[in-house]
């Protein structure tokens, strides 16, 4: 009889847990004014051009308007680098958002190589994602994760379940979601060197990706 009861209480329990994380989650909160902002085309040594596409078919696949999609070029170094950046203002605005698994080969892409790494952001090691990719005569090395005011995230199921427990907790859930990625061929050492540009351009590019989301009063 007393293990019965214990089991209705657990029970009880778990339901309100879901009742409670449901009605937190039901909750958009209010977007607050002057987080969002555009990229500059230029900053340091890099010199930035918007790379052309279908804004409305974008948005309509991602669930966001705030976008940033440019290419940029080294003046001093040489590197070139491609850079997409979609800011969610909260956890429900990212909803629609897909893995890179799903995205490259939906455009053609073949993946060849997909781990995670470690990689240096603002002078901490965090992990992102790391990919190869091919199509036709076309190879590049692509790095993309999921950004918070205080966590960077790899994979998509990790920022799925941190957000929920941000949302639970009452905290802010504004995202940028980050994909770098370079070109290289086939001679031995332009894939390092594809990498050493990622690399120069995350160490100038992350200092700007905080002024997304809210500042914590002083």
């Amino acid at each position: 009889m007393v293990f019965k009861e214990k089991k209705s209480i657990v029970f009880t329990a778990v339901v309100l847990a879901v009742l409670l994380a449901a009605t937190y989650l039901g909750r958009r909160p209010v977007e607050q004014d002057g987080v969002v902002y555009t990229l500059p085309s230029d900053f340091g040594t890099w010199r930035g051009v918007d790379v052309s596409y279908n804004r409305d078919l974008l948005t309509s696949w991602v669930g966001t308007e705030h976008m940033a999609f440019k290419e940029y070029h080294n003046t001093g170094t040489g590197h070139r680098v491609t850079m997409y950046i979609a800011y969610y203002p909260d956890m429900g605005a990212s909803d629609m958002t897909h893995a890179p698994e799903v995205c490259y080969p939906g455009q053609g892409w073949s993946i060849t190589d997909n781990n995670t790494i470690n990689h240096v952001l603002s002078g901490k090691t965090v992990r992102v994602k790391r990919m190869a990719v091919e199509k036709g005569d076309r190879w590049e090395v692509v790095y993309s994760w999921w950004q918070t005011r205080d966590r960077v995230i790899a994979e998509n199921w990790q920022y799925r379940l941190f957000q929920v427990w941000n949302r639970l907790l009452k905290r802010d859930t504004a995202s940028l979601w980050v994909r770098i990625s370079a070109e290289h061929g086939t001679a031995l050492g332009t894939i390092s060197r594809a990498e050493e540009a990622i690399h120069a351009f995350c160490t100038d590019l992350s200092p700007l990706l905080g002024h997304y989301f809210l500042q914590e009063s002083k």
